[in-house]
């Protein structure tokens, strides 16, 4: 395990130890990127962002990882403060904000950065090691990192990568025999569910008929139906093709597959829908306020004396969420308008949602962290889920909202919405290479 790593700023010496060993110490002639691969292998090397920034006399510059690469511990996260490390909590708190809604709870970002800002604007004497120190302008520090750090944070390539899950695989299975493809059944083996079994007519079809979603695109076709690509001209290759046209199929109605022009890539439409949703309805909240649907008819919810209360209270906050309510007797409200967005989710379950995270976190729906908390919970009420079967319409329009969003590499939770083979590791799989 690696005890200490000093990754210097401006061609100061770099020094890693090993059990006491020098690894090695190099002037100025390695690159910092260079010095991570050397020190903590390919993988963490390739997948690396860079960062480069300036407020006023203040520079950030490094290089954050993937939230896919997070750890358990801190100890691949490393600050540098006008070449000098340290591990400052001010720091830690800009990384944790950085990977906020990127990163799955518990989980440790890995980064490599460096800061340098005018040394009068900073107190070095604050901790007898000066492992710590005390920023003159917290609050504009604290925004700068944090605004620069999370768009690289977003750049990065969060899509789970197949060439892992092969390798791990082949760890698992032991000696396999190289006659049989590694992604594919052994003869007489059951086929996982929702794939198809031996035969072209056995099984259940993975393009499947639905009926419209509301994120459906408008198309040509009867509502339902799966448009059949019959285009005619010649065969293209994939590179040249747009994405909105490579092929798709949807797996035991939960993933959709989609062919790329260097592989392929499988998503879970529930965590691509959710990410979708919350993404909408930050930017309406951002705008003023959530855009209502109002009902036709209220529907009518019963509730405890607390939680009517909160409701009543907190009424003006709620209409602000697009969640409309009025008292309907001692123990119940109406519901006279949900947020227009979620037409798929049950009004009842929403409102008990937004009351329970305002009981939960014991403050009002406008606070950061409530708020946070209901757009989480809205959005996954209302996005398709595993077992609801789409169209290629609907798939294509889902992969296109998603394609508009700054990041759709992630659900709201953290989760991943994707995992992406190359070519290689189908090459790899197949024992081509």
């Amino acid at each position: 395990m690696i005890q200490r790593l000093a990754l210097a700023n401006e061609g100061v010496g770099f020094v890693a130890t090993h059990d006491g060993r020098r690894l090695f110490d190099v002037e100025g002639s390695m690159g910092l990127r260079e010095r991570v691969r050397r020190t903590f292998g390919t993988e963490l090397h390739d997948a690396l962002v860079a960062v480069e920034a300036r407020d006023g006399t203040s520079v950030l510059s490094g290089y954050v990882a993937p939230p896919r690469l997070a750890r358990h511990d801190t100890a691949r996260q490393m600050w540098f403060l006008n070449g000098r490390p340290l591990r400052d909590k001010l720091l830690s708190r800009v990384l944790k904000d950085a990977y906020r809604g990127f990163l799955i709870e518990g989980r440790q970002p890995v980064a490599f950065l460096s800061l340098s800002i005018d040394p009068s604007l900073v107190d070095v004497n604050v901790h007898p090691a000066k492992a710590e120190v005390r920023f003159r302008d917290e609050r504009r520090l604290f925004g700068f990192l944090v605004h620069h750090l999370r768009e690289a944070v977003a750049r990065t390539d969060m899509a789970t990568p197949g060439a892992a899950m092969l390798e791990r695989a082949w760890k698992r299975e032991g000696s396999l025999d190289t006659a049989t493809p590694l992604l594919g059944f052994a003869t007489g083996a059951a086929a996982p569910t929702g794939w198809p079994a031996a035969g072209p007519q056995a099984g259940t079809p993975l393009l499947r008929e639905s009926p419209p979603r509301p994120f459906a695109a408008a198309a040509g076709g009867r509502p339902g139906e799966i448009a059949q690509d019959t285009r005619p001209g010649p065969a293209r290759p994939a590179e040249e093709i747009p994405a909105a046209d490579l092929p798709l199929m949807q797996v035991a109605r939960t993933f959709i597959v989609r062919a790329l022009a260097d592989g392929f890539e499988i998503l879970d439409q529930h965590a691509l829908h959710e990410r979708i949703n919350f993404e909408g309805l930050k930017r309406e909240l951002e705008r003023g306020a959530i855009e209502a649907q109002r009902l036709l008819v209220p529907e009518i919810l019963e509730l405890s004396r607390v939680q009517v209360g909160l409701a009543l209270e907190h009424q003006s906050a709620l209409e602000r969420l697009g969640i409309h309510v009025a008292p309907f007797g001692a123990t119940s409200v109406a519901i006279h308008g949900v947020p227009a967005r979620l037409a798929r989710a049950t009004p009842g379950e929403l409102v008990r949602d937004v009351l329970a995270a305002v009981e939960e976190r014991g403050a009002a729906p406008t606070s950061e962290k409530v708020l946070e908390e209901v757009l989480h919970r809205a959005a996954c009420r209302s996005s398709v889920m595993a077992g609801d079967a789409l169209s290629l319409e609907e798939m294509r329009a889902l992969l296109l909202q998603g394609a508009g969003l700054a990041s759709d590499q992630t659900c709201v939770h953290a989760r991943p919405t994707r995992v992406r083979f190359s070519l290689a590791d189908l090459e790899k799989a197949f024992h081509r290479r």
